[in-house]
Order: C-alpha cells, then sequence, then structure tokens
C-alpha cells in the first residue's frame, strides 16, 4: 500500500485527502504550521488515530518517510517544501502554481 503525507492543511487540502482515501492510500502524517489546521483535517479520515500532526515538515518527511506527498502549503512555500521531497526520492504532487519563480520551477523539474 502506498503512504502519503498532506504539507500544508488549508482548504485545498481537502480535496487531496478526500481523493487519496478514494485511492486506498494510507495517512502517515499530516503537517501545517497551524498544528490546529492538521488536526481539523485529520478528522476527515476514516482511522485518524494511527496518523501523526507536525508543524514542521522536514520532520515528518525524516521521521515518516512518506512515499507520497501532496503539498498544499501557500503558494509561496510550493518550492521549498517540493524540493525538499524531490531530493528524498518521494513522489510529490504540487497544487498550482508549482513555483513563483522561474528558478525555482526549474529545480523542481
Amino acid at each position: 500500500m502506498k503512504v502519503i503525507a498532506v504539507i500544508g492543511c488549508g482548504r485545498i487540502s481537502e480535496l487531496h485527502i478526500k481523493a487519496a482515501i478514494d485511492c486506498g492510500l494510507e495517512f502517515v502524517g499530516l503537517c501545517d504550521k497551524i498544528r490546529e489546521k492538521a488536526l481539523g483535517r485529520r478528522t476527515l479520515l476514516e482511522n485518524p488515530d494511527g496518523v501523526e500532526v507536525y508543524t514542521d515538515f522536514i520532520k515528518l518527511l525524516d521521521e515518516k518517510k512518506p512515499e507520497l506527498v501532496a503539498v498544499t502549503t501557500d503558494s509561496g512555500c510550493h518550492a521549498k517544501v517540493a524540493i525538499e521531497c524531490i531530493k528524498r526520492g518521494i513522489h510529490t504532487i504540487i497544487e498550482k502554481p508549482i513555483a513563483l519563480s522561474i528558478e525555482d520551477a526549474r529545480e523542481i523539474v
């Protein structure tokens, strides 16, 4: 089974979480700089008890080692988070825009 983490728990994250559930993915973590947001999104999960909540995405990546990450942070943070995931060999879904600069977009690609 593929394991997923969601980084950024704002409005759009709900759609990513529901899609992952529909695909039968197993959640290992949710992350948001505002802990309460991640806790709120955890209530969408069928088995929320096994899903840890983080405020530090690096800690989530290092501890949980997800196979897939959905990056649903504020647009200005997409590149930073995505590049860290990609460096670790993690499959990465990035909410649009992928970056706010051509340089960051090129680094992601």
